[in-house]
């Protein structure tokens, strides 16, 4: 276990968050460069992958805090302060996933082409997001 990467003064670098930032970043470009390949609009696998981000933030931070609402209940603005730790994984799944079908539907994209395109990439980034859970302890 490494949790935390360095220190300056009062800010610390997390292991897990470096991780995370990666494995976002890793499976963004890998889903942009299968859109390519596969003569899908990249712009539109971009705004899914943007949108799918945000929602696997707050989904995965709803679900922490419903799960743990004692704690929540008595100072609320902590619900915001994700910094402070606590997010779930099947909370993050289930905001993206919706978020994805109602994306795709809005804009058009075949259900199981953009399943293909974007299949290697949650793969890909759910294997180094692992990696930093490793490194925190999980």
């Amino acid at each position: 276990m490494y949790p935390v990467l360095f220190r300056i003064g009062p800010f610390t670098l997390h292991t897990y968050g470096v991780f995370i930032a990666m494995a976002f970043l890793s499976a963004i470009a890998l889903a942009l460069r299968e859109a390519r390949r596969e003569g899908e609009d990249a712009n539109k696998i971009l705004d899914l992958c943007f949108y799918v981000l945000v929602a696997a933030i707050v989904g995965s931070r709803i679900l922490y805090v419903l799960i743990n609402w004692a704690t929540f209940r008595h100072d609320l603005f902590e619900i915001v302060r994700i910094w402070h730790g606590g997010l779930v994984f099947y909370g993050g799944f289930i905001g993206a996933l919706v978020t994805a079908l109602w994306y795709m539907k809005r804009k058009g994209l075949p259900l199981l082409r953009t399943a293909d395109i974007m299949a290697p990439s949650i793969a890909f980034g759910l294997f180094v997001g692992r990696i930093g859970c490793f490194f925190a302890g999980c």
